[in-house]
C-alpha cells in the first residue's frame, strides 16, 4: 500500500514538474512574440522621426478627424518639403503614408475651413482646388509663446507582424529660449569636448527658420532640462499596402 501512495505521489510530481515546465516555455515564446525585430525596431525609429514631430498637431486639435489629418498634411509639407500650396491629391497622399484613414478626393474637396484651422494659417480655395498655409506674417512674439511638443519612444510592443504598439513619453517646452539657453550653457562649459551649431534654434526663435528645424536638432536630448514630461501618447501602427502607418492613438496622462 505504501509503494502505491509513493508511486502515485512521484507520478503526481512529475506532473507538476512537466504543467510548470510548459508554462515557462509558453510564457517565453508569448514574451518573444511581443519584441520586434532588430529590423522592425529600425523601421519603427524611423517612421517615428519623420511623423511624430508633428503629431501633437493631432493629438491637440479638437476638430474632426478629417480636418486633423489636412491640418497634419499641411503642416507636414511646410516643415519637410518647404511648400506652402497644396493640392487636394498631395494633401491626400501625405495623409495616406501617414494615417490608416480614408482620405478620398471627394472628402477633401468639401472640407469646411474652421476658425482652429484658420487661426494656423490655413486656408482653402474652391476654385484652384488647392490648401495653403501662410506663415509669412508670424511674429517672434508669436514663436515665444508658442509650446513645443516632443515624442520620445518608451516602448515598443509587437502584437502581430503587421501590428504594433508604441508608447511615447511626450514633453512640452513651453518656453522655446529655454533650448537656446541649454545649448549655449554647453557650449560655454570649459571641459566641453562637443561644440553644438545652435544656428538652426535662433533662426526659428526669430522667425527666420521651420519648427522641424528646432524639432530635430534636439531629438534624443536631455529633455528635463529645458522641457516638462506631460504623460504619454499610445500609438498603434498597421502594416498597410506595405507601409506602417498610425491607425489610432491614445493620449495618457
Amino acid at each position: 500500500m505504501e509503494k502505491v501512495i509513493e508511486f502515485l505521489m512521484d507520478k503526481k510530481k512529475r506532473y507538476i514538474v512537466v504543467g510548470a515546465f510548459f508554462i515557462i516555455v509558453l510564457l517565453i515564446v508569448l514574451s518573444s512574440c511581443s519584441k520586434p525585430t532588430t529590423l522592425e525596431e529600425k523601421s519603427i525609429k524611423d517612421v517615428s522621426k519623420r511623423v511624430m514631430p508633428y503629431m501633437d498637431r493631432i493629438e491637440n486639435s479638437k476638430e474632426s478627424k478629417l480636418n486633423k489629418y489636412v491640418y497634419y498634411a499641411l503642416e507636414y509639407a511646410y516643415n519637410e518639403n518647404n511648400k506652402t500650396e497644396l493640392t487636394v491629391n498631395e494633401v491626400k497622399k501625405i495623409i495616406l503614408d501617414v494615417f490608416n484613414y480614408d482620405a478620398s478626393s471627394k472628402k477633401l474637396k468639401n472640407v469646411v475651413i474652421s476658425p482652429e484651422m484658420m487661426q494656423n494659417y490655413i486656408t482653402y480655395d474652391f476654385v484652384t482646388e488647392k490648401y495653403r498655409i501662410d506663415k509669412s506674417q508670424i511674429t517672434q512674439s508669436e514663436i515665444a509663446k508658442k509650446k513645443l511638443t516632443f515624442y520620445e519612444i518608451d516602448s515598443i510592443k509587437k502584437i502581430s507582424s503587421e501590428h504594433f504598439k508604441v508608447t511615447y513619453d511626450k514633453y512640452v517646452v513651453t518656453n522655446p529660449y529655454e533650448i537656446l539657453n541649454y545649448y549655449s550653457d554647453l557650449n560655454n562649459k570649459k571641459n566641453s569636448k562637443k561644440k553644438y551649431d545652435i544656428t538652426p534654434i535662433y533662426n526659428y526663435l526669430v522667425a527666420k527658420g521651420k519648427e522641424k528645424d528646432i524639432k530635430n536638432y534636439v531629438i534624443g536630448a536631455n529633455f528635463e532640462r529645458f522641457a516638462k514630461k506631460k504623460g504619454e501618447l499610445k500609438v498603434d501602427y498597421v502594416v498597410k499596402n506595405n507601409k506602417l502607418v498610425i491607425d489610432s492613438y491614445k493620449s495618457v496622462k
